[in-house]
C-alpha cells in the first residue's frame, strides 16, 4: 500500500432543489458525521472535506488511506424542507 496516498470522494449538490445546502459525511450505518459543512467532526485527524463552490460540489478527503477505509459512505444534503442521502462506496486496493 502506498503511503500518503488520499481519496476525494465527490458528492454533487448543484441541483435546483436544493436552497441553502448543508453537507454531511459520515459513514453508513453509523450514528456519528465525519464532517458538517466545512468542518471535521470525526476524531480521525485524516479525515477532511472540501468544497468546490463553482462546480458545488462537495468532497470528503481521507489522507493516508487504509483497508479499514473500505466501505460505503453517505453524503447527506440537508435543505431548509428536506434532505437527501446519497451511498458512495470506497474500494481500497492495496499495491
Amino acid at each position: 500500500m502506498q503511503q500518503n496516498v488520499f481519496k476525494h470522494i465527490a458528492c454533487d449538490a448543484n441541483s435546483g432543489l436544493y436552497s441553502l445546502r448543508q453537507v454531511t459525511w459520515k459513514r453508513w450505518k453509523e450514528v456519528h458525521p465525519l464532517t458538517i459543512g466545512l468542518y471535521p467532526f470525526a476524531p480521525d485527524t485524516r479525515i477532511g472535506v472540501d468544497y468546490n463552490q463553482r462546480m458545488n460540489e462537495w468532497s470528503l478527503i481521507i489522507q493516508d488511506i487504509r483497508p479499514t477505509d473500505e466501505g460505503v459512505y453517505q453524503c447527506q444534503i440537508s435543505t431548509k424542507n428536506d434532505h437527501e442521502s446519497y451511498n458512495i462506496w470506497l474500494h481500497v486496493r492495496s499495491t
